[in-house]
């Protein structure tokens, strides 16, 4: 296989999974979202319209009331980290997507296409560090979501009617990001990490290096075209046309 089909199959699947990233951050989005409405919305039902003890007209949520938002928290944040995974990964083969298509439209060198493939795809780095994929991620709704699922949490919390309900929802919280917190720094060296300073270094130099497309490697009765098939990056496909 020649360098320039090598780019185009690169280019083609970088764009599978750029699409496939996006439904799942979108999926993610919607589940956690769907799920949290349900929740709230039974919760509601029972509670609001039902309570019989009330503390100055505010319901006094139960115990059972309790337990299922203080359950339904951690699945929101396992749902954010899937949810950050997956934006990660479309930011990584938009990289991959945008070096294959500046290869074989002439304006990079194969050395620039490779070194990026080398680092994003075998070495696994991150386009971003994690602090600022989860910031965008909150910004792209996760924000509202943490919002709904907290002040419930903290009313019911507050207003529950038994003392040991408030032990046990405290205890579940503290394994449960317990959890979180032993594991997720493991899985951030693994798929988090950004580039060294050195890598950041020969990519910069990679990108000012004279373009050699693959014209320039015996395919001069070749060219390749980008048909847009959509609004995504995903939606594109490499097309051969004859000169």
């Amino acid at each position: 296989m020649d360098r320039a089909e090598y780019a185009r199959m690169v280019y083609e699947d970088a764009g599978r999974e750029i699409t496939q990233s996006f439904e799942t951050q979108n999926s993610n989005m919607t589940l956690v979202a769907g799920t949290l409405a349900a929740v709230l919305t039974v919760l509601g039902t029972g509670e609001l319209f039902h309570a019989k003890s009330r503390i100055g007209g505010i319901p006094r949520l139960s115990v059972t009331s309790l337990m299922v938002l203080t359950i339904a928290l951690p699945l929101v944040f396992r749902f954010f980290v899937r949810s950050t995974t997956a934006y990660q990964n479309l930011l990584r083969f938009n990289a991959i997507q945008r070096a294959a298509a500046r290869f074989l439209t002439g304006r990079q060198p194969w050395e620039a296409f490779l070194l990026h493939y080398t680092i994003y795809v075998e070495r696994w780095r991150s386009p971003r560090a994690l602090s600022r994929v989860m910031l965008e991620n909150l910004r792209y709704g996760y924000f509202w979501v943490f919002v709904a699922a907290t002040v419930p949490l903290a009313w019911a919390f507050y207003l529950a009617n038994w003392h040991w309900g408030r032990s046990v929802s405290l205890a579940l919280l503290v394994v449960a990001f317990g959890w979180e917190a032993s594991t997720l720094p493991k899985f951030r060296r693994r798929y988090w990490a950004v580039p060294t300073e050195q890598e950041l270094s020969e990519l910069e130099s990679s990108a000012s290096a004279p373009a050699q497309g693959p014209g320039e490697e015996g395919e001069k009765g070749r060219s390749w075209l980008i048909e847009e098939r959509g609004f995504f990056f995903g939606r594109r496909r490499l097309i051969d046309r004859e000169p």
